[in-house]
């Protein structure tokens, strides 16, 4: 009876495996809206960083300004008038973030049903739901920061399915991003908080992109050796230097594995 029994389960285990791996593999594709998200993100986080730049840029003439207004004394005050704060125009970063929304909206059945937890559903909504306001508001250093968070969660999106770049790969992206904000900011207890994150998540991704031409991988691991001891040193212009340096190799490091597929 127990040899009976053991044949029985061992022959229903061997017929039901070939039923559920063609749709275990169908379910693990990685679908086009995932990239398109992903190209909306980015776009955010470009046109967000050409404005910062923009602003910067502002200010310091506004200053120079400033200091020649007080030279000049009453001649000087219609510069001071016409240097006003203007509200930034972020009419592209919200068409992007439309085209992060209509791609979720497309994707969301999708990932659920790849097995994203409803956790991880949640997580990422909420940090489109974030982007979406503190963008709509103009407020941008908030919008700088949720246009970082938001490859947290898509890093759990892109997890469940078998595409090219491993899903922390977007976690160090993440990192990098928030924490070079932050000590822009000269936020500099936040930023150190993040660097053991970045240093375990960058040791799991040089295992995982082996395949990388492993002259680039070590490029990048001095460039973030060279950021966090920049952060540790509180030295602003330094870290900001050596962050744009990682975040070039980390889009090498995507180009490479993509090419690969």
């Amino acid at each position: 009876i127990i040899c009976l029994s053991l044949s029985l389960l061992m022959g229903c285990s061997q017929n039901e495996s070939p039923e559920k791996k063609p749709a275990q593999s169908e379910e693990k594709k990685e679908p086009a809206a995932l990239k398109k998200m992903l190209s909306s993100m980015d776009a955010v986080n470009e046109e967000l960083d050409k404005k910062i730049k923009m602003e910067q840029e502002a200010q310091e003439k506004e200053q120079e300004a400033s200091s020649q207004a007080a030279e000049q004394g009453d001649a000087g005050k219609k510069t001071e008038e016409n240097s006003s704060d203007k509200m930034p125009d972020l009419k592209k970063e919200e068409t992007h973030i439309k085209d992060i929304h209509a791609a979720w909206n497309t994707l969301e059945p999708e990932v659920i049903k790849a097995g994203l937890s409803t956790a991880d559903s949640v997580a990422f909504e909420t940090a489109l739901d974030a982007l979406t306001m503190y963008v709509s508001d103009k407020k941008m250093d908030e919008a700088r920061l949720s246009a970082a968070a938001i490859y947290k969660p898509y890093a759990e999106l892109s997890r469940v399915f078998s595409g090219p770049v491993p899903a922390d790969y977007y976690l160090v992206k993440y990192e990098v991003m928030t924490t070079a904000i932050m000590a822009e900011q000269e936020e500099w207890d936040k930023a150190r908080e993040r660097l053991p994150l970045l240093e375990e998540d960058w040791k799991r991704l040089k295992t995982e992109a082996n395949e990388v031409d492993q002259k680039l991988i070590t490029q990048t691991d001095y460039a973030v050796t060279d950021m966090k001891n920049e952060i540790e040193n509180e030295q602003t212009e330094s870290a900001m230097i050596k962050s744009e340096i990682v975040m070039k190799h980390l889009k090498n490091i995507e180009g490479k594995l993509r090419s690969k597929v």
